[in-house]
């Protein structure tokens, strides 16, 4: 029995590039007997409002796929694609089952409805399963392979506390469960994958075909990353993240040579998981209601005496999957997951600029880190970007050389603009007509990065290119940029790292391209050299005390006292006044944040779809509980 894994590239909200990557791929599935496609692979994952306006266009394309199944003599398949299902003035996130000229749904049961997700906005909640009752031919019983049963999920499904697989399992002994995903990248989101396929693998005696969404929404990445486990939580085999593949997995062969148990679950196995809440558990599902769809194997026997050979033998390392550690360890975020970092920048940036329909990019280059690491990951992602250095007598001649030897080193033209007087000229001429005094602040510093910005929107509109800023998290998170200066873009690559992983990654990015970054710009202290002698310390906490705040603060939900204890371990002391000016920076420069690019989320918190603050609060450090 071979099941195919479609782990395809989707273009968000465009339905006909969607629905003709299937019709291109389906000469691939002629051996195939069930072929899988992601969740909401049909619109792309997510196209939110437009959902109200896609009835029409999806109900057109579901009904020619069907067509065209039955045209190319494939209905003797089971083809599963998601998509959403209109019914009764109702949309429900389901997975079309194609079979027999037939179709059945199977409409999610939890609707996911928080980070990056809105779910229950859109879709109503389903409330019935569909089970594949796979048959053997008779001369198949001298291999001992016996009727199955498959069950049919999608992703929060298997997440959810009341997870339907212990339901399936103990009502109809479902041997394989296939699941459906659009589960968003984050830096250690495959462990915890890997970890829930795992559980409930041991847990049910039964494989986990777990097929994910590859492409971009907006600033939420599908990494692909899909899995086939094994009843004992083996990997058999972890698909290429980042990458385009189709995968044909023999679920035959290997149940032959593994004599695979069919036990059925037992309501004793149900109380070891929910104890005193089985009786909920069973009662949240009693009203669902089932659909079966027959499905005979047809498998030429002689085959069948074929050793496994290596494309169905276990692995059990996953592909660019780092384990768990110390975030700030300093052998936790070295090379391999600086890799997966690299990847999925470049790929979206990639993804970004192909379904925004640009293929040129600018981008301000300084002579500093972010902007170098900026333009290493445009180029490698687009190839066609244009770095333009624009300094004024505060940008240091070692920063100029620094900026064109990494244009040398990457083989991209660039240009130099010396805005020196321009921006003297125009200083002058405002503070003449405002009369304002002579004293240098921090209007003068921003005044420079406007020009900047100015002169990277005017060469983007004649060369109809696209600006990439250059601001990390940290910065981002301090409100520690300028407004319409070099906050300016479409998108921020940088925005979801702090500055240390700024660092590694450019470390990583010398290690695999020879030291294309000079090590004089890793080196150097950070500054933005708007004013004499300038350095990021001036103005914000060092970098190594603020983010490690930063993080426990965003992204473990951390207080005071708790991150002070973890620093103390660290010979760290974090005093209540450097702690509440960090907080008040972060929570007053909320309206800055909202007038930012688009940064591409890789953290398990980043500022856009997950942060809800109000750019209107009255929100002082003195409200927090220390």
């Amino acid at each position: 029995m071979i099941i195919s894994l479609s782990q395809l590239k989707f273009s968000n909200a465009n339905i006909n590039h969607n629905f003709n990557k299937i019709i291109q791929n389906l000469e691939k599935f002629y051996q195939s007997d069930i072929i899988i496609f992601p969740e909401l692979f049909l619109i792309g994952y997510l196209p939110a409002d437009l959902l109200f306006q896609y009835k029409h266009t999806v109900n057109l394309k579901i009904n020619e796929l069907k067509s065209i199944i039955k045209k190319k003599k494939l209905t003797d398949k089971i083809f599963i694609l998601g998509a959403p299902l209109y019914k009764d003035n109702k949309i429900y996130n389901s997975a079309f089952i194609f079979f027999n000229n037939k179709i059945y749904n199977y409409n999610k049961i939890f609707l996911p409805n928080y980070g990056v997700f809105d779910e229950k906005r859109y879709f109503h909640q389903g409330d019935n399963f569909i089970i594949i009752k796979v048959c053997n031919q008779k001369r198949l019983n001298k291999f001992k392979l016996k009727d199955f049963n498959i069950a049919v999920l999608i992703c929060e499904d298997i997440w959810d506390d009341f997870s339907p697989v212990y339901f399936l399992k103990y009502k109809y002994n479902i041997l394989v469960f296939i699941v459906i995903n659009a589960s968003p990248f984050e830096i250690d989101k495959q462990s915890k994958r890997l970890n829930i396929l795992k559980t409930k693998a041991n847990q049910t005696n039964s494989f986990f075909i777990y097929v994910n969404n590859l492409g971009l929404f907006d600033d939420v990445i599908f990494d692909g990353n899909s899995l086939v486990i094994d009843n004992k939580g083996n990997i058999i085999n972890n698909l290429t993240p980042f990458k385009e593949e189709i995968f044909h997995f023999d679920l035959s062969y290997y149940l032959i040579n593994s004599n695979h148990n069919y036990n059925k679950f037992s309501q004793s196995d149900l109380k070891k998981i929910f104890k005193n809440k089985t009786k909920d558990y069973l009662n949240f599902y009693k009203n669902f209601t089932t659909k079966f769809v027959d499905f005979e194997i047809k498998i030429d026997s002689n085959k069948l005496k074929i050793k496994i050979n290596n494309d169905y033998s276990i692995n059990n390392s996953m592909k660019n999957s780092p384990n768990d550690g110390n975030y700030f360890n300093s052998n936790h975020l070295e090379d391999e997951k600086y890799e997966i970092i690299y990847n999925a920048l470049v790929f979206s940036i990639r993804e970004y600029f192909s379904n925004s329909g640009f293929n040129k990019a600018v981008i301000g280059l300084s002579g500093g880190i972010d902007s170098a690491v900026c333009l290493v990951l445009a180029k490698k992602a687009i190839d066609n970007v244009i770095p333009i250095i624009m300094p004024t007598k505060f940008n240091k001649q070692s920063s100029i050389n620094d900026a064109i030897k990494l244009c040398n080193n990457l083989n991209i033209n660039y240009f130099i603009i010396n805005i020196n007087d321009f921006y003297f000229n125009l200083r002058n001429i405002l503070l003449k007509g405002f009369n304002f005094s002579d004293d240098f602040d921090l209007a003068d510093e921003n005044l420079q990065a406007r020009i900047r910005a100015i002169i990277l929107m005017y060469y983007a509109n004649k060369n109809n290119a696209l600006v990439i800023a250059t601001s990390n998290k940290s910065e981002v998170s301090m409100g520690y940029f300028t407004l319409y200066g070099d906050s300016i873009g479409s998108i921020a690559p940088l925005k979801d790292l702090y500055k240390f992983q700024v660092y590694g990654l450019a470390n990583y990015i010398n290690k695999k391209y020879d030291n294309i970054i000079p090590i004089e710009i890793i080196q150097k202290e950070p500054s933005a050299e708007l004013r004499e002698n300038q350095k990021d310390e001036d103005d914000i906490p060092k970098y190594y005390v603020l983010d490690k705040v930063l993080y426990y603060h965003l992204e473990k939900k951390l207080d005071y006292n708790q991150i002070k204890n973890i620093l103390k371990n660290q010979n760290i002391d974090l005093t209540k006044d450097l702690y509440l000016n960090i907080m008040n920076r972060i929570y007053k420069n909320e309206y800055k944040r909202y007038q930012t690019p688009l940064g591409f989320k890789i953290s398990e918190f980043s500022f856009t779809k997950e942060r809800r603050v109000p750019i209107l609060n009255s929100f002082t450090s003195d409200l927090l509980c220390i």
